[in-house]
């Protein structure tokens, strides 16, 4: 289902499925905070815009994930010492939220 906003751009609703999902997930220690779907969904959005369409895809909010959260994701220690790095454990989490 979409949502109209009032700047005109159809958007998908905001879900904190990915923040949950980020807090859930054994392998990381510090997930995202509630608010990101918000700040998420505004910069698809803003994605959308600069690429000339008037509604969010899925795979916008995909691209933003890693930079937009990767400062905020803290591996477990036995992540760490197994190599994970917060770009390998946001692409674990987005591989289990539903697009």
């Amino acid at each position: 289902m979409e949502t109209q906003e009032a700047t005109g751009i159809a958007a998908l609703p905001a879900r904190p499925a990915l923040a949950n999902a980020s807090r859930r997930s054994p392998n990381l220690l510090l997930g995202a905070s509630p608010r990101v779907s918000a700040a998420l969904l505004l910069a698809s959005k803003t994605l959308a815009t600069l690429e000339g369409r008037d509604f969010v895809t899925p795979d916008d909010v995909c691209v933003l994930v890693p930079p937009a959260l990767r400062h905020r994701i803290v591996p477990r220690a036995e992540a760490e010492i197994e190599g994970q790095t917060p770009d390998g454990g946001l692409a674990r989490v987005l591989a289990r939220v539903p697009r």
